[in-house]
């Protein structure tokens, strides 16, 4: 869609998280489900179910869906 390459910035509670050891997916909810994938470069074995946090990252499309590539994810509360 029109937002393809856009850098983002979102805040959204995790609702569910599968990491695949080197990849981290994340599912959060504001108004709607938002897919972020999060590449093993960070830390982000504290995340957890009903984390409220804040993702930095870009837009990309895979398999006809938007997901947000994550650059950086900070836990709120």
């Amino acid at each position: 869609s029109k937002n393809i390459g856009d850098d983002v910035k979102l805040s959204g509670k995790i609702t569910k998280i599968t990491d695949k050891g080197g990849v981290v997916f994340i599912e959060i909810s504001q108004n709607f489900p938002v897919s972020v994938v999060a590449f093993a470069n960070g830390n982000f074995s504290n995340l957890k179910k009903d984390d409220l946090i804040e993702v930095y990252g870009k837009v990309q499309e895979y398999n006809g869906k938007d997901e947000i590539i994550a650059q950086k994810i900070r836990v709120i509360r």
